[in-house]
């Protein structure tokens, strides 16, 4: 079942510790999110490969079930922070706040 907007998926990925997540920038068949705090930090520090396909397949698969829209996710790693860009198949409605 799906979480019920971006709010929702934001306070589970606080609640699953993930880490913080943000949306950057939504366009139609595009979003840009980044995930941030200590574990990511200490993760991309810590680890020879880190690896964030989990966080990523689970941020594309709500937001392909919002969208009822083919969603994939592709992973940046940034300094201290990881960049999550999810492109859609289809031309997406907005995601419910």
């Amino acid at each position: 079942m799906p979480l019920k907007g971006i709010n929702a998926i934001i306070d589970f990925f606080a609640s699953a510790g993930f880490g913080t997540l943000d949306i950057e920038q939504q366009k139609e068949t595009s979003q840009k999110w980044s995930l941030t705090g200590d574990i990511v930090e200490t993760r991309l520090f810590d680890q020879d490969t880190p690896d964030f396909y989990l966080e990523a397949g689970f941020l594309a698969q709500q937001i392909e079930q919002q969208i009822d829209a083919s969603a994939e996710a592709e992973v940046e790693f940034d300094k201290n922070k990881i960049n999550f860009n999810v492109l859609t198949a289809d031309s997406a409605k907005d995601l419910m706040e």
